[in-house]
């Protein structure tokens, strides 16, 4: 009589372990990004609530934005290349842009963010 197989082989482990560690790598290259994107949103959602209802000029919600990413420390995306422009009776604060994030060897993730905040006079 044949004995019921149970469990895993040794070579089954070893795949199941190879593939849990390349979504774990994964996270681990990922989620920085999505740490300073958070820190992005952040800095324009308290600049927002800082200005509006304050009639500000772009120069002063530029002034406002410049120093919360001094103070949080972003580095990407670039100060300039946040969009900062009158919309309506408003201005927008938009921040849209790419982060390539590289994985292994020559594959890499391209994370793509498209966030706005508007300010009301």
């Amino acid at each position: 009589m044949y004995r019921r197989q149970r469990g895993m082989t040794a070579i089954g482990w070893l795949i199941t372990l190879a593939f849990g560690g390349l979504f774990l790598l994964a996270g681990l290259r990922i989620g920085p990004t999505y740490l300073e994107h958070m820190k992005v949103r952040s800095a324009m959602e308290k600049v927002s609530s800082e200005l509006s209802g304050n009639n500000p000029s772009v120069t002063d919600v530029s002034n406002a934005l410049a120093k919360r990413y001094n103070v949080e420390g972003i580095t990407h995306p670039d100060f300039k290349s946040i969009k900062i422009r009158k919309e309506g009776s408003g201005i927008r604060i938009e921040a849209k842009y790419d982060h390539v994030v590289p994985y292994i060897g020559n594959v890499s993730f391209l994370v793509s963010f498209d966030e706005y905040v508007d300010i009301k006079r």
